[in-house]
């Protein structure tokens, strides 16, 4: 009758875990954004670091991206948390 239900009690628990994660997305998201932190960094010719930290501060990868692309390293350097904004 239910699909999941039986799957899941054919599979091991570490396969349940990874499936959750995929069924809702957690997994698939996090590693498409750290790739893309990744290449960010590539591209712009500067440490991953330096965007995951910009990234951390700003959370928007589009915006770390275009600061990384077209204002350089200085620029991923200087960004810093920003409340309320």
């Amino acid at each position: 009758d239910n699909l999941l239900i039986d799957l899941f009690s054919r599979i091991s628990e570490i396969e349940r875990k990874y499936l959750i994660r995929i069924i809702f997305g957690e997994m698939r998201i996090g590693v498409a954004e750290g790739i893309l932190l990744e290449g960010t960094a590539k591209a712009a010719g500067v440490e991953p670091e330096e965007v995951r930290r910009a990234h951390m501060y700003l959370g928007d990868p589009g915006l770390v991206a275009k600061i990384a692309l077209h204002d350089g390293r200085d620029a991923l350097k200087k960004v810093n948390l920003e409340l309320f904004k």
